[in-house]
């Protein structure tokens, strides 16, 4: 005999409200600040909106039409793709899209060994590998989301092909390292595009598979110090690949609000060498010369990064515990260790004017603010426990003007991103893959804005350190009120997006409306 199931639930699904108070959120996620945030503004109303589950949207939904074309994609895989994209020399454009943007803050591909495998694959008759093909395809799907107006259709008959070939691979049971790649590439375009926490959350069993798949092949373990005989490049490689793993796993545990899926100890592959890609040749037995530590390269985001993971992993595995606090002595040793990668970055901004070509100065400038970014959001998880805490202000300075300082200046950084013309059109992918990071600042920024106990006031105050990259003082009330009305542009344009994003707006508008009434 069955068990006896109550109420029907054998047939009914649960409802967005039960499937969302079933999941754990940890203090990265806004969750935490939402609750704050309504005792403040709603101290009487009790209730939550939940964000809608994500629907399947018939006109963009391409599932029978990939199965229908199943063998073609793999058997005349140039054929398919012109069939979504007819111009191949626009097929071009975004894979160079790809390789000049997105590439350049995850690094997984060797650029100029990638180029010669394209050229290869619309020059030969021969079908490639599937794992290939699931790659270049994320590349093409990916360049094509990241252009302005993207033509979301496509992009989605793309992406979907690429999971045909993953399928195809049996990539559970037999992974290689290009099904990591575009399992990670997955992973990325689902961050751009997200436009609900169902959606991030649906990149953590993602991201589990990954890293495992990593481990399997032992990504996690330096070849210096495993014994395993790999050539000068691929040791190269595998340290690239490696850290970008560790920081998709990083970004994935602060958006979702999950306990990371590493710990210190889990792996001993070292940061990537100072060399750029020109300098890796796949042939070279020898060992690779570095150049100087102070040369920026196309590895110097990747090592200031990796150097960083140690302690990112010890602030955010601390802030989703379920038990793990870090005493006030220690978050402020903690504070010192990410200031001084911030300022490792703040010399890399100060080279940028010496870079006269363009598309050089253009990635480069996204590796910078991606570092800026990801620092700050974790000094912002490090401080946001002290900060909220009742007279914090007097109780621990360090942590209460810390955390308005980095909201601040994520928030700064948002404007910047959207009308600073040395990021051009990268502008709203690069928005959109740090939207959460932006909420979270908002919400912080509001919360001490509006907090009975300690409010803001409107004269400045000093911050407890400065990172060198941005001025030492807390602007005073007035002048952080402008920048969330500058916020709130941003935000507004995109109130027809989702349910999320014009909750957001809704939230922005409330602060705006309380402090104005109060000044």
């Amino acid at each position: 005999m069955p068990p006896q199931v109550q109420n029907g639930a054998m047939y009914a699904y649960p409802d967005k409200a039960a499937i969302w108070l079933s999941k754990f959120r940890g203090e990265t996620h806004w969750a935490v600040y939402m609750r704050e945030f309504n005792s403040i503004f709603f101290p009487n109303d009790n209730s939550m909106e939940f964000p809608p589950l994500p629907q399947i949207h018939i006109d963009f939904d391409d599932s029978h039409g990939v199965v229908s074309n199943f063998n073609k994609i793999l058997t005349n895989p140039k054929s398919y793709i012109l069939s979504i994209i007819p111009d191949q020399n626009q097929i071009q454009v975004y894979v160079e899209n790809y390789l000049c943007t997105v590439e350049r803050i995850y690094r997984i591909l060797h650029v100029p060994s990638f180029r010669k495998e394209v050229d290869a694959f619309w020059a030969n008759d021969q079908a490639p590998r599937s794992d290939w093909l699931a790659q270049f395809l994320m590349v093409i799907g990916i360049g094509c989301l990241t252009t302005p107006h993207a033509n979301i259709k496509r992009v989605a008959r793309i992406l979907k092909a690429a999971e045909t070939c993953l399928l195809q691979m049996h990539h559970i049971l037999n992974p290689t390292f290009l099904t990591i790649n575009a399992l990670c590439m997955m992973v990325i375009s689902k961050h751009i595009g997200a436009m609900s926490c169902h959606e991030y959350d649906s990149c953590g069993p993602l991201m589990g598979i990954v890293m495992r798949h990593a481990m399997s092949l032992g990504l996690h373990c330096d070849p210096t110090f495993s014994g395993n005989k790999v050539s000068p490049f691929e040791a190269e490689m595998r340290r690239r690949m490696w850290t970008t793993i560790v920081h998709l796993e990083l970004q994935q545990s602060i958006v979702s609000g999950a306990p990371p899926l590493l710990k210190k100890g889990d792996y001993s592959t070292l940061p990537p060498s100072n060399l750029n890609d020109e300098d890796l040749d796949p042939s070279r037995e020898e060992a690779f010369v570095p150049a100087p530590d102070f040369e920026f390269t196309d590895s110097s985001f990747q090592i200031i990064l990796a150097n960083s993971f140690t302690t990112a992993f010890e602030i955010v595995c601390a802030a989703n515990s379920l038990s793990e606090i870090i005493n006030y002595d220690r978050v402020t040793s903690l504070d010192a260790l990410i200031r001084e990668f911030l300022m490792e970055t703040c010399l890399l901004r100060n080279s940028l004017p010496m870079w006269s070509v363009s598309v050089e100065k253009h990635w480069k400038a996204l590796q910078i603010s991606t570092l800026e970014l990801t620092f700050r959001r974790l000094l912002l998880i490090l401080h946001q426990r002290y900060a909220r805490q009742r007279e914090a202000n007097i109780e621990y300075p360090t942590s209460y003007w810390s955390a308005l300082e980095c909201s601040l200046a994520i928030l700064v950084h948002q404007r910047q991103v959207h009308e600073d013309p040395v990021h051009n059109e990268s502008a709203k992918w690069f928005a959109e893959l740090f939207k959460s990071d932006f909420f979270m600042a908002i919400m912080m920024v509001g919360i001490q804005l509006c907090r009975r106990d300690n409010p803001v006031s409107d004269k400045r105050e000093p911050t407890a350190k400065s990172s060198g990259c941005y001025n030492p003082i807390v602007s005073p009330r007035s002048t952080i009120l402008q920048t969330l009305k500058w916020c709130q542009d941003i935000w507004s344009s995109k109130l027809a997006r989702s349910f999320c994003q014009s909750k957001v707006n809704d939230i922005i508008g409330r602060i705006i409306i309380t402090v104005e009434l109060e000044t």
